[in-house]
C-alpha cells in the first residue's frame, strides 16, 4: 500500500494539504528504499520527522548568528572551518546537521551538498538524506534505527537522533501514539510499496 493524502492529513492534522500533495510522493518514496516499511517503523519515522518539521512546515534549523556559534569547530560534527557551523546547519526531515554528514551524504548521493547545501532542502532530497540518514548513516555506528522501531524503542530512538532524552521527547512520543494506531489499522500486516519500480539509492 501507499500512504494516501488522506491517511497522511490524518498523520499529520497541522499540515498544509498543499505541503502534503508536495511531500507525500518523496515520503513514500523513501519510505520503501530505506525499508521503513512496516506500521511500527513508519510511525517511529514519521513521529520523528514531524516534530522535527512541525508536521511539514519547517525544514531549515532556526536561529542567528549568536545560536549557530554552538556549531563552530565542533569536532564531532567535522566542522573545522570558519563559518562551518551557520553554513552547515540543520536541514531536511531530520536534520542533517555538520560538515562531516553533509560530506557524508554527497558522497553517498552523488550530490554536491558540501558546497550547496541548501540542495537538502529540494523536496526530491528532504526525505531521500532523511532516510538515508536514519537507515543507513546511523547503521553505519552500529545502530539500527529500523530494529528499534521494530521494537517500540523510541526512547533509544530519541537519544540517538535528537542526542538527550528531553529535546522535543513528549512531542514525539505523542505524535507515535496516535500515529501507530491508526497505521496498524489502516495497515494491518501490510507494508509499504512502491508503485513503480524505481532505483535503490546508493549507501544501502
Amino acid at each position: 500500500m501507499q500512504i494516501s493524502e488522506e491517511l497522511m492529513k490524518r498523520l499529520y492534522p497541522r499540515a498544509k494539504q498543499a505541503n502534503i500533495r508536495t511531500h507525500l510522493p518523496y515520503i513514500n518514496e523513501a519510505l520503501v528504499w530505506y525499508n521503513i516499511t512496516s506500521a511500527k517503523r513508519v510511525a517511529a519515522f514519521l513521529a520523528v520527522c514531524g516534530h522535527e518539521t512541525g508536521q511539514l512546515t519547517a525544514f531549515t534549523e532556526r536561529g542567528n548568528a549568536a545560536y549557530f556559534q554552538m556549531y563552530e569547530y565542533r569536532k564531532d560534527l567535522g566542522n573545522d572551518q570558519p563559518g562551518d557551523g551557520p553554513k552547515y546547519k540543520g536541514r531536511g526531515a531530520i536534520q542533517l546537521t555538520g560538515r562531516h554528514n553533509y560530506t557524508m551524504a554527497s558522497k553517498d548521493f552523488g550530490v554536491d551538498f558540501v558546497n550547496n547545501p541548501d540542495l537538502v532542502l529540494e523536496p526530491k532530497y528532504i526525505w531521500k538524506v532523511s532516510g538515508w540518514y536514519w537507515a543507513v548513516l546511523w547503521k553505519r555506528y552500529g545502530v539500527d534505527l529500523n530494529g528499534l522501531a521494530d521494537k517500540g524503542d523510541l526512547k533509544t530512538i530519541q537519544l540517538r537522533v535528537n542526542g538527550g532524552p528531553k529535546n522535543g521527547w513528549e512531542e514525539r512520543k505523542a505524535l507515535y501514539d496516535m500515529i501507530l494506531p491508526i497505521l496498524e489499522k489502516e495497515m494491518g500486516s501490510q507494508l509499504i510499496t512502491q508503485k513503480k519500480k524505481s532505483v535503490q539509492l546508493t549507501g544501502l
